[in-house]
């Protein structure tokens, strides 16, 4: 009986100190172990209103963009979106967060049950004689993140990588100059 006993008080215990714990996760905000970022960036030999035609193309995202096979909606704050990960059987809604045109947006999709917060942002920095800096970025909150975390953190890097040099190439046609 005593050993039942404990193991209820114990239980009980525990029970409330996660609760205690997600109250102070939710005040604070996510830790840097709850949140994952990958971003990758490349100069680009155009102008950034060049460069922005081509990042608000939704239609294109194919071409250049590994991880997302269709995005619909309009891009406007508190806009509402269509996001179609590759990998993903369905699409999901989103919501436009930041738009300063023809600097940068950003947008968060809503996954059924904000098992995982994915915020996808693009950011596009004029350089000197018609360059464009581009800034491609990603962060990933929510439950799923400590079982996903290891796999992300091998396929993001690459994907980035791949999605900067795509978009090169899709703002110059197949004939960009990279740096």
């Amino acid at each position: 009986v005593n050993a039942a006993t404990s193991a209820l008080v114990a239980g009980i215990m525990v029970g409330q100190i996660r609760a205690l714990r997600r109250k102070i996760r939710d005040i604070l905000g996510p830790d840097e172990s709850s949140q994952r970022a990958y971003s990758t960036r490349i100069d680009i030999d155009a102008p950034a209103k060049q460069v922005w035609d081509v990042v608000t193309d939704f239609a294109s995202y194919p071409t250049w963009n590994p991880l997302l096979t269709k995005v619909q909606g309009k891009l406007v704050v508190g806009g509402d979106l269509r996001v179609r990960a590759a990998f993903a059987p369905m699409a999901v809604p989103a919501t436009v967060t930041a738009v300063d045109k023809p600097n940068r947006f950003e947008w968060e999709d809503h996954v059924p049950g904000k098992l995982l917060t994915p915020v996808f942002s693009v950011r596009l920095l004029p350089l000197p004689e018609n360059r464009t800096r581009v800034v491609i970025a990603e962060s990933f909150t929510g439950p799923l993140l400590p079982i996903l975390s290891r796999r992300l953190d091998q396929q993001m890097p690459p994907l980035y990588d791949a999605m900067a040099e795509a978009l090169a190439q899709q703002v110059k046609g197949g004939n960009e100059t990279l740096s």
